[in-house]
């Protein structure tokens, strides 16, 4: 790295003129000054990333994940925290909200929440510890990005400057630890015979050293993926605690002309206000619970010809206010009038826009029943709502950012998603306007995964005989996924106790599987039947 320093300088520039090179430039100290703690966080970090990996990827991204990034975060904001330490309240609330999120990975099984709670609550987590440790970038428009990326790059890189302050610090210490390393490698043929004897002379014994036969591979699996992922925890931390935080106010660009920006953001506009004009009828209809008068279209056609379009028209108008922002030329931080005025207009417009599509989403979701393809993109477009308030509190307001107030509505959103479990939301609905003369679509219930098991369970128990048969039928499929053995191999009288569960470990466990695995054997034990 120190080569490419020279590189650089030699081109007549510096590494610090390149605002990217600086924010992920890795640490290239050839020590830092750990010391007797340090060195216990390094033994917690690899204890930390073997259960990491057991917790992720045995687990399936469930309670496992949940507990690891729990544990971590708090681990790390223990070892990172000092006397001068100083909380803002915006990293504090995505710290908090990022532990809350975690916990989407135990209660929800829909994929799609589950990796937006992966990506927001790992992102929420970054920004807690870079201020926690004093690595927060310098306040401005995006910073947040800065604030996350840049450390976490950063301290990746500074691994082997971690692993260089561990184990070369002291030549007496490191012999020591070769010579432990040695007894114990020279000691393992005696104690794989001595354990062998001992298990032909005791069944306990015998039973247990099969189970760890049977386990070894994947134990060994889980150390060395372990011990690969540990020193870039430990890079990272270390990067924290010691590494340089560059807390100076760097020279912006003098941005993009004022009439230049103004004149593409009118050109737009003039679009939205001709759109407007056309819509005047019946713009707002939507909110009415009706069609248009002599509107052609059905319900279905009505709603999903203006949603999905609206969504992209809203996301054009996100993409193209947060580059105005970024590269319009500003005096003293202030935007420009005429930006923040047809800026302005615009945020306004798309919120109508979204309100618009939202309405026209419930009016789709009364007629026709509640569908994760309805359910998600309408809470996308209630973040999209947030974050458009956010930029225009930032046309009027210079230290106002953006991403910050973004990533955090995420957070809250995706936790209502996951931990308010929108599969079980989803189900529930349709099940509850069955009851209302709906058509009860029992595979759609199915295709639910574990929160769509309850209904099924209770629509295998309806009166309708046709429902009933359908319900069985498809709860038939899912047992053989949940059980290792065939519940149609066993008697009447041996159910559910003689059910083996496939998924009953900690790390995989989740509170909608649970729920599921009862509802089943609930009905099993009452006699119920299958198809």
């Amino acid at each position: 790295m120190n080569g490419l320093d020279n590189n650089v300088k030699a081109e007549g520039g510096s590494p610090s003129s390149d605002p990217y090179y600086e924010a992920f430039k890795p640490e290239t100290e050839e020590k830092y000054p750990v010391k007797r703690s340090d060195a216990l966080f390094a033994i917690f970090a690899l204890v930390l990333a073997v259960f990491g990996v057991s917790a992720v990827f045995w687990g399936k991204l469930r309670l496992g994940y949940t507990l690891f990034f729990d544990v971590s975060l708090v681990g790390l904001t223990l070892y990172l925290a000092g006397k001068d330490t100083v909380i803002r309240p915006c990293p504090a609330a995505c710290g908090i909200m990022s532990l809350v999120c975690s916990w989407s990975f135990a209660v929800t099984s829909n994929s799609a929440v589950r990796f937006c709670a992966l990506i927001a609550s790992a992102a929420g987590g970054l920004v807690w510890l870079a201020n926690v440790s004093g690595k927060t970038a310098p306040r401005g428009d995006y910073s947040t990005v800065s604030t996350a990326a840049g450390p976490f790059f950063k301290g990746i890189g500074s691994a082997p400057a971690a692993a260089r302050s561990l184990f070369s610090s002291d030549k007496a210490k490191s012999k020591t630890a070769l010579r432990i390393l040695a007894g114990v490698f020279f000691a393992l043929p005696l104690m794989l015979i001595a354990a062998a004897l001992l298990g032909n002379s005791d069944e306990a014994f015998s039973f247990l050293l099969k189970t760890l036969r049977r386990d070894l591979g994947s134990t060994f699996g889980k150390i060395a993926l372990g011990a690969i992922v540990c020193p870039f925890l430990i890079g990272y931390a270390f990067y924290l605690k010691f590494g340089k935080a560059d807390h100076t106010e760097k020279e912006r660009p003098e941005g993009v002309n004022t009439a230049s920006v103004s004149a593409f953001l009118g050109a737009l506009s003039s679009v939205y206000l001709v759109y407007l004009f056309s819509q005047l009828a019946y713009f707002f209809s939507a909110f009415s619970g009706i069609l248009p008068a002599g509107y052609k279209f059905t319900y279905s056609e009505y709603a999903r010809r203006g949603f999905f379009e609206l969504c992209v028209i809203a996301g054009i108008n996100l993409v193209t206010l947060l580059i105005a922002v970024a590269v319009s030329r500003k005096d003293e931080g202030r935007i420009p009038v005429p930006v923040r005025a047809i800026g302005t207009f615009i945020s306004v417009f798309t919120l109508i826009v979204i309100a618009t599509s939202l309405a026209k989403m419930a009016l789709y979701i009364k007629e026709y029943g509640m569908t994760l393809l309805r359910l998600l993109p309408s809470a996308f477009m209630v973040w999209m709502i947030c974050v458009f308030i956010s930029l225009t509190v930032r046309l009027y307001k210079k230290r106002h950012d953006v991403t910050s107030s973004a990533l955090l509505f995420a957070l809250v959103i995706i936790s209502v998603l996951g931990i308010g479990n929108v599969n079980a939301f989803t189900a529930k609905y349709n099940y509850e306007h069955f009851g209302e003369e709906k058509i009860l679509d029992a595979n759609y219930l199915y295709q639910l995964g574990d929160e769509g098991i309850p209904y099924l369970v209770k629509a295998a128990e309806s009166k309708d005989a046709e429902v009933s048969e359908k319900a069985q039928r498809l709860l038939s499929g899912k047992l053989l996924a949940y059980y290792e053995e065939d519940p149609f191999t066993l008697s009447e009288n041996s159910l559910p106790s003689a059910l083996t569960r496939k998924y009953r470990g900690w790390n995989s466990f989740s509170f909608a599987r649970d729920a599921a695995y009862k509802s089943v054997e609930s009905y099993l034990s009452r006699g119920g039947r299958l198809k």
